[in-house]
């Protein structure tokens, strides 16, 4: 077993179950948080309570320096644009603001130069959707894939009194409107490699319970769905509880010796 050394970038809903993983779950002794970056004072302090011997910092060009064996961004799209491609200088990274990498022109580019450069690796955890490994396998054959996200009113800020299709468009336009929302079709964009083909609809629903993801592929190779009901987390009813303990598994895989699946 593989023993980690952690930075992290944003203690918000995500950020949080990491380090409480860290300290008190599956990634126990495997992960041990060295820096924490976070604009909240109240935040840091709860992270040093965890983690006393713990760097924190509310700057994040500081983060650009951290020594660690992987860096976690939690923060932002913003967060994510500033950070990268210089971390992959550094460290490996795992990204959870995957909007920047599809919204900022030239991004991805850059943070695959940085890693041929450095021998670092940039990670894009599965989040809040599934069948990203069908997506990679399908890769090159892939025809169309329709996203369709389903969200109640307050994870998106809208008041409606009943179901409406709030866009429909592509996924650098989705990105643009919903950045805090819209991870997921980011993801499902790289998964595919051509963001051409993917056509995401967002749906506002005052009687959904659950953010709701539905991706439909058509390919040569076959058609698949894939459909995921996730409670938000408590804390942020814009993120779905499943983007965290993606990243915590994704953590924990770094760790092992044994990779099941794609």
């Amino acid at each position: 077993m593989r023993r980690l050394s952690l930075g992290l970038v944003g203690v918000g809903g995500i950020g949080s179950t990491i380090l409480t993983e860290a300290a008190e779950g599956r990634l126990r002794g495997r992960v041990v948080p060295v820096a924490v970056c976070d604009r909240n004072r109240e935040r840091l302090a709860w992270a040093r309570r965890l983690f006393p011997d713990c760097e924190v910092t509310t700057r994040l060009e500081e983060a650009l320096e951290w020594d660690c064996d992987v860096l976690v961004e939690a923060a932002s799209v913003e967060a994510a644009a500033e950070l990268l491609p210089g971390a992959l200088e550094r460290t490996d990274v795992i990204v959870l603001s995957v909007g920047a990498l599809v919204l900022e022109e030239g991004l991805l580019e850059e943070c695959l130069e940085a890693c041929e450069r450095s021998g670092h690796r940039l990670f894009v955890p599965s989040g809040a959707v599934g069948g990203l490994d069908v997506l990679r396998a399908v890769d090159g054959r892939v025809e169309e894939v329709v996203l369709t996200t389903v969200k109640p009113p307050e994870s998106l800020d809208r008041e409606v009194e009943d179901r409406e299709v709030v866009f429909e468009g592509s996924v650098r336009e989705a990105v643009r409107r919903f950045p805090r929302n819209v991870n997921v079709a980011a993801a499902v964009a790289l998964a595919v490699g051509d963001p051409s083909r993917v056509r995401v609809r967002i749906v506002c629903d005052p009687d959904a319970d659950r953010n709701t993801h539905v991706v439909e592929v058509r390919s040569e190779l076959g058609e698949y769905r894939f459909e995921l009901r996730n409670a938000a987390l408590p804390e942020n009813p814009r993120t779905s509880a499943l983007a965290a303990y993606s990243t915590v598994a994704l953590l924990e895989r770094l760790t092992e010796g044994l990779r099941v699946g794609t």
